[in-house]
């Protein structure tokens, strides 16, 4: 598969921009991914898992930059093509399926909010995201040492309007590191950033802070460097700029500082952010008559040293608050609890009632007409709307809202006993990483059937429970229609305590599933070019009903085994004549 994803020129607006490139990236984790964006830009997008190609946009008068661009494309059969700048190039290249942004619904809508609309995912918007290798890392440490809180400034931006005066920032920095009771970094370092050519605009406050005390950043590291750079900062303050952004995907506080320029667009995304503007509002600084972009001074003078200074304050005694609170359970890592579902008023009640003891609940709503999601919101679930054709992508999308240290998938005919939650928090809180095999009590009606399942027909034990650590989760699902394929890294580990699964209400019930499975495997021989032969059918008919039927003994569960054995033995002939004989 390939993805071609035309992008932002800017810094700032390709930070903005990220979380939904990301999620082109999860979702079809197996595409080549091609990116055209400006020069500035394509250093984010460098640490991509499946990027294929970065092509640099340099704009050229008359909008002619787009003919080299579609030339860089046009012999190439797309996948995808997804256009956030609204350009010729969707609709001049071959591709199956093409995704074009549209305009803000309103006035005051997030820009995040519209790029997240290209996709329909609005509701949900993918937030900022930023792709940090090992080696940035350990630059970064290089640079800003362990030991210490740390003050990250940008007192730069891309016009003079936009760009607080340095004397206000050097009394602010004053303020915020001194030994006083409104200093709430005493001592800390001060690490300034901007970027290349723009030393000159930051001089004044470098020399500002005492040598002992100053870290100068300005232009000299890559934009990866100066995202891990951003990470290991406490607190950070700037203008309105691809820097601010960058620390609110960052997830360190942040403060933007705006005057020239919509803060309900463009205000740092995040729980831990803040807007803090000039008095003078936006539409009166442009409407000024003597408003002149190119040729204007600073426009932030109506914003004081004291409302920053307070809104700064303010933000980080929410995040003391914060990290007080999570420091209460440290010894207790965050569990998500994940749903991914249809249509399943009848149980999903019950099912969420059985994972109250996570900390984190995420429902994804796959197609839902009925009261589904009510269900959800009444138990005080994050929901996440769509519809998404295959089941990997659906999970993986949930996967990637949770934000949890361990994430326990559970399907809304399942249920968690009370004995296996407190063996999930008991691994968890000695464990960092890997993933657990879960057992399963499998139920059809109200009788327990523990043998003979397997070989594509229920399963007696699997990957329910896995660690969500900085380098992403243990666990990922494949693109398969049916029994998708997994992805795990990590060490493994067992639990004891079995997942209850009510798998069919009946016999009836259990065909129904057959035809359902069988339907959608044949779609994928179908796709991927080789349904296999009829000979090689017929004989796993054999084998797999001596798999289960012998070999896990399912003998032992009476007619109810012999079913299961005869169901397992049917589901590749059946599929392999699906795809043959059905379009």
């Amino acid at each position: 598969m390939k993805i071609l994803i035309i992008g932002p020129t800017r810094i700032g607006d390709a930070v903005l921009a990220s979380g939904l490139v990301r999620h082109l990236s999860i979702t079809h984790k197996k595409a080549e991914v091609t990116i055209a964006c400006g020069v500035l830009a394509a250093p984010l997008y460098q640490g991509l898992p499946n990027i294929d190609r970065i092509i640099t946009i340099v704009k050229k008068p008359a909008s002619t930059h787009w003919i080299n661009v579609w030339r860089e494309v046009v012999g190439i059969k797309w996948d995808i093509v997804v256009d956030i700048r609204r350009s010729i190039i969707p609709w001049t290249v071959w591709t199956k399926k093409r995704f074009v942004s549209r305009s803000a619904l309103d006035e005051n809508e997030h820009r995040v909010v519209s790029l997240a609309r290209t996709l329909r995912l609005q509701d949900n918007p993918p937030a900022p995201y930023l792709w940090i290798s090992d080696k940035h890392h350990e630059r970064a440490k290089q640079l800003i040492p362990d030991g210490g809180r740390v003050l990250a400034i940008a007192p730069t931006a891309n016009w003079p309007g936009k760009i607080w005066r340095s004397e206000r920032f050097a009394e602010l920095i004053r303020q915020l590191t001194n030994n006083s009771s409104n200093g709430i970094l005493p001592k800390a370092r001060v690490v300034i950033f901007g970027g290349p050519g723009e030393a000159s605009i930051a001089a004044d406050v470098i020399e500002s802070i005492p040598l002992a005390q100053r870290i100068d950043l300005v232009g000299k590291e890559d934009l990866p460097t100066v995202a891990a750079c951003l990470k290991r900062c406490s607190l950070f303050i700037g203008n309105d700029s691809g820097l601010m952004h960058m620390a609110a995907a960052a997830q360190i506080p942040t403060v933007g500082l705006f005057g020239p320029s919509r803060a309900e667009n463009y205000h740092p995304w995040g729980n831990l952010t803040i807007a803090v503007r000039t008095e003078k509002s936006y539409e009166d600084i442009v409407g000024d008559i003597k408003y002149d972009r190119r040729n204007a001074d600073t426009m932030m003078d109506t914003l004081s040293v004291e409302s920053v200074a307070e809104a700064s304050i303010a933000l980080w005694k929410k995040y003391e608050h914060n990290t007080s609170r999570a420091s209460i359970f440290s010894e207790r890592p965050m569990l998500s609890a994940l749903l991914v579902v249809h249509n399943e008023e009848t149980h999903l009640s019950d099912c969420l009632d059985t994972v109250k003891f996570a900390d984190d609940i995420v429902v994804v709503l796959d197609r839902c007409t009925d009261r589904s999601k009510d269900i959800a919101l009444s138990h005080g679930a994050r929901i996440i709307e769509g519809g998404w054709e295959l089941e990997g992508e659906r999970r993986n999308i949930g996967i990637e809202a949770c934000i949890g240290d361990w994430i326990i998938e559970v399907d809304a005919d399942e249920r968690v006993t009370e004995k296996l939650a407190e063996e999930i928090r008991s691994k968890i809180s000695n464990a960092t990483s890997g993933y657990f095999l879960i057992p399963f009590d499998n139920y059809v009606g109200n009788h327990l059937i523990k043998y003979g399942w397997g070989a594509s027909w229920g399963v007696s034990a699997t990957v329910r429970l896995f660690a969500n650590g900085p380098n992403g989760p243990s666990k990922r699902w494949g693109d398969q229609r049916v029994h998708p394929q997994i992805d795990l890294k990590g060490s493994e580990g067992k639990l004891t305590e079995p997942m209850v699964h009510y798998v069919d209400k009946n016999i009836s019930d259990m065909l129904r599933r057959l035809d359902r499975y069988t339907t959608a495997r044949a779609t994928d021989l179908r796709e991927n070019g080789d349904i296999g032969n009829l000979g090689a059918n017929i004989r796993r008919i054999f084998s797999r009903f001596w798999k289960c039927y012998i070999s896990r003994k399912g003998y032992r569960e009476g007619a109810y085994g012999f079913l299961i054995a005869l169901m397992a033995s049917l589901y590749p002939i059946l599929s392999y004549l699906k795809a043959r004989y059905e379009d």
